[in-house]
């Protein structure tokens, strides 16, 4: 059920959003509302990193050498390999968040991080490959909701509540691929994936790449 809400949501409109999120992850709780809110959990952490004030080239004064902006991108690509791992584990039990959450955080790093902690983190980091390489292992024992037969456990007010939340995940994301509409998901990895190759173009594995867009057409 929470793929086929996940597929044919659309960005909605700011007023009709649920008003706060939660800061924390609950490990406790293996809900898909739960699931949910971690991806989004997850997201604003990752904005927090890479729009950190002292990254911005305004604030360069207040770095006073340049052993002081290595070390500033060291611990950012650290710190955002850390949200890689917690995405793989922490939505494990739900491959589709998971993968979702992956996708963000590597849409992130190309669109959005200022330039020296994209270059830290894509080329000196290999981050690009540390989120493929989790991808695959997601996608090698994929699974979905719906096809465990989960809906009859929530009640009414349960799948208003989560079709709420699935629409105010998809709002926050803003993925750049909605025009695919159900294949959204498929096409915003895709974009992703050959994106961040293009950094990654000496790995010895680099058709990691273009397997796990292959695996993720047979899966979503």
């Amino acid at each position: 059920m929470f793929v086929d809400a996940l597929r044919q949501s659309k960005p909605v409109n700011a007023s009709s959003l649920p008003s706060t999120i939660s800061h924390g992850f609950n490990s406790s709780s293996s809900s898909i509302l739960s699931q949910v809110k971690q991806v989004l959990v997850i997201q604003q952490h990752v904005r927090d990193i890479i729009h950190h004030p002292l990254l911005l080239p305004q604030h360069k004064h207040q770095r006073q050498h340049q052993q002081d902006d290595n070390d500033m991108l060291i611990a950012s690509a650290a710190a955002l390999k850390q949200l890689i791992r917690l995405a793989s584990t922490s939505l494990h039990s739900h491959s589709a968040l998971a993968l979702l959450a992956l996708v963000a955080i590597l849409d992130e790093l190309l669109e959005r991080a200022p330039f020296a902690l994209q270059r830290h983190a894509l080329v000196r980091a290999k981050l690009g490959r540390v989120i493929v390489l989790e991808m695959a292992a997601l996608l090698k024992t994929f699974s979905l909701p719906h096809r465990q037969k989960l809906t009859y456990q929530y009640k009414n007010g349960e799948k208003h509540e989560l079709h709420r939340w699935t629409d105010h995940l998809v709002a926050c994301l803003k993925p750049p691929t909605l025009l695919y509409e159900k294949h959204w998901i498929l096409a915003w990895l895709t974009r992703v994936c050959r994106a961040a190759a293009q950094y990654d173009t000496h790995w010895q594995f680099k058709q990691e790449y273009d397997q796990v867009i292959l695996l993720a057409n047979e899966h979503l």
